[in-house]
């Protein structure tokens, strides 16, 4: 089941407040979800946001954290755009695009 992206937005802005320490578990949620090659591994990665997600962090690593957010919800949107059917008629794949063209009608044979 895909999640919304907004709510994965709403998690990682919860998660852009989380305490000191947790700069580190995002780090490593960041790496493991720009790693993923699906939407759906993505959202099994989010749900490893730590629950204390949310208290406030210190001014010095609230960059960092709000960074960290920003690249995780990028992976996520390139993610997703990549498994977007494309509305593309040209496109490769497309059902309707860049097959070879049907053959002409075949002359009609019988006597008028």
């Amino acid at each position: 089941m895909l999640v919304p992206v907004r709510i994965w937005l709403a998690i990682l802005v919860v998660s852009a407040g989380c305490a000191d320490h947790d700069v580190e578990v995002m780090t490593d949620l960041k790496t493991k979800i720009c790693a993923c090659t699906t939407s759906t591994c993505a959202a099994q990665v989010l749900k490893e946001v730590p629950q204390g997600a949310g208290k406030v962090t210190s001014p010095q690593t609230q960059p960092k954290v709000q960074e960290l957010a920003r690249a995780m919800m990028d992976c996520i949107a390139r993610l997703s755009d990549a498994e977007r059917p494309s509305t593309d008629p040209d496109a490769p794949g497309s059902a309707s695009g860049s097959a070879a063209p049907a053959p002409p009608p075949a002359p009609a044979t019988g006597a008028r």
